[in-house]
């Protein structure tokens, strides 16, 4: 049977793409573990220590909000769910339908709320609406040189002013340094991302900002400050120390087979 020059080098490529990375570095703040209003301060997830400053009371408590969930404290926060039903009003995560589940919020406190489930949860998920809201903390074990999100229901421009809505970079608590949500719509910036576009119930996927941009060889802390409303998931980062993804053995081994037999053949053509 004849196989064309062309099946080999696509049998080639398909085998590169589907084969597994050693390593690649990038790790996940896992948020699966947690249910609707369970608090997350104070918790250590994948060597990272989460807490929250809220600026308008005392609670300073990051509380997980489920995306997915219907009937919420908080509608701006509810997008596509588990049966793909629901949507996004906006941003880069709007048109695929892309479902965030899980996310952080500055947990709001009224008169209504109760710590409940053993200290484990509040009664009522409700992220802080009173402008600015607070800050999100991410303390991380060891040194990081990026780290991404997912942004929720931040609405624009008003939400920048006064101090509040950027995110804060640290290196070894002694370099800070500031990358402000503008940022990140501004065409002279270097974050400019011209897919994101923030407004209410919106959501966006911010890549990966990096020490290198930041004029840093890493950083150990971040905080999110929030302007308002909003919720913060998918924390992505990747350690100073992780391994650069490289081509498994089996998957260099067969890519090897078939140049072999693709130059077999060209020998027996001439």
């Amino acid at each position: 049977m004849n196989i064309s020059t062309t099946s080999f080098l696509a049998s080639l490529t398909a085998l590169t793409l589907a084969a597994p990375a050693m390593g690649g570095g990038v790790e996940v703040l896992d948020l699966s573990g947690f249910s609707h209003a369970d608090i997350a301060s104070g918790h250590s997830i994948n060597e990272v220590t989460v807490t929250a400053d809220n600026w308008n009371n005392d609670l300073d408590l990051a509380v997980v909000f489920d995306t997915t969930a219907r009937r919420t404290a908080d509608r701006d926060l509810q997008g596509v769910n588990d049966r793909g039903r629901g949507g996004w009003k906006g941003g880069n995560l709007a048109a695929d339908r892309v479902n965030v589940g899980n996310v952080l919020i500055i947990q709001e406190q009224n008169r209504n709320t109760r710590i409940v489930n053993g200290g484990r949860s509040v009664n009522i998920a409700d992220d802080e609406g009173r402008r600015p809201a607070g800050e999100l903390y991410f303390s991380f074990d060891d040194a990081v040189t990026s780290f991404g999100f997912d942004l929720i229901d931040v609405e624009g421009t008003a939400e920048f002013s006064d101090g509040s809505g950027f995110f804060a970079t640290f290196s070894d608590l002694t370099t800070t340094v500031q990358v402000a949500f503008r940022d990140l719509i501004d065409p002279l910036s270097r974050f400019y991302d011209s897919t994101v576009a923030f407004g209410d119930n919106s959501a966006n996927r911010i890549r990966p900002i990096t020490a290198e941009q930041l004029g840093l060889e890493s950083f150990r802390e971040v905080s999110v400050n929030l302007g308002g409303s909003g919720g913060v998931g998918n924390i992505n980062f990747v350690k100073a120390d992780a391994p650069t993804a490289a081509p498994t053995p089996s998957a260099a081994a067969a890519g090897l087979g078939l140049l072999g037999l693709l130059s077999a053949r060209r020998r027996r053509q001439r």
